[in-house]
Formats: structure tokens, C-alpha cells, sequence
């Protein structure tokens, strides 16, 4: 019997990827503004920089949620806040739940799936 089950779901269970490409779309036309893959692109570079920053414990995870689509804006000359951008990014992603293709191929062999089907499952993110 088991205890504890752990699942990472970003990129295993759940397609990341394209929930974040959808999101970043869609606040981005919900704003008004033309998506463009090179926005996109953009983005990606500026959030990869800064999530480096953060596992090299130079910046905080709420710098980087809350100044990425700043620091992206201000290549184009404006100036947006971060935090509330961030809350609408988060609201779209969260509403985003692509799987992965087979992912509900089973892992278990039948028999043990029966044995982890009585636990609760909870979905922690960072």
C-alpha cells in the first residue's frame, strides 16, 4: 500500500507548454495587442533569464512573477504593471489543463491501481 504518491504534472501529466503558450496568447489579445510569435519568443528568453536569476538565489520567485511581463514590455517602449499582468497570466494558465498525449496509458499494473485509487490527490505547483 502507499503512503504518499507524488506526480510532477508540468511537461509529465500536463502539457505546460502549450498551456502557456495558449495563456500568453490569449492575455496578450484579451489586452488589445497583436500576438506575434517573436512576442512570444521574447518572453520565453526573459522568463528563462529569470528563473536562472532565482535558482542562482540572486532574485525571488515574486521578482519573477511580477517583472517578466514587465521587463518584456519595456523592449517595446512600455510600461506595464508586472503584478497585474501576472494575475491575468495565471488566471488563463490556470484554467489550462492539456494532457499529455497517453498519459492515461496506466503506469501501475491494474491490479496495484486499486490499492492508490482510495487516496485523496492534491496538485501542489511552484
Amino acid at each position: 500500500m502507499y503512503d504518499v504518491i507524488l506526480i510532477d504534472l508540468d511537461n509529465t501529466v500536463l502539457d505546460f507548454d502549450a498551456a502557456e503558450s495558449r495563456s500568453f496568447k490569449k492575455i496578450i489579445e484579451n489586452s488589445g495587442m497583436d500576438y506575434t510569435d517573436e512576442l512570444f519568443q521574447k518572453y520565453q528568453e526573459i522568463n528563462t533569464s529569470l528563473w536562472r536569476d532565482l535558482e542562482q538565489n540572486l532574485i525571488s520567485k515574486d521578482t519573477v512573477l511580477n517583472t517578466r511581463f514587465q521587463k518584456l514590455f519595456q523592449l517595446y517602449g512600455m510600461n506595464v504593471d508586472g503584478k497585474i499582468w501576472e494575475m491575468q497570466y495565471r488566471s488563463c494558465l490556470d484554467d489550462s489543463a492539456d494532457l499529455i498525449p497517453h498519459v492515461t496509458d496506466p503506469v501501475l499494473p491494474p491490479e496495484s491501481l486499486i490499492q492508490v485509487l482510495p487516496y485523496r490527490f492534491f496538485q501542489a505547483v511552484s
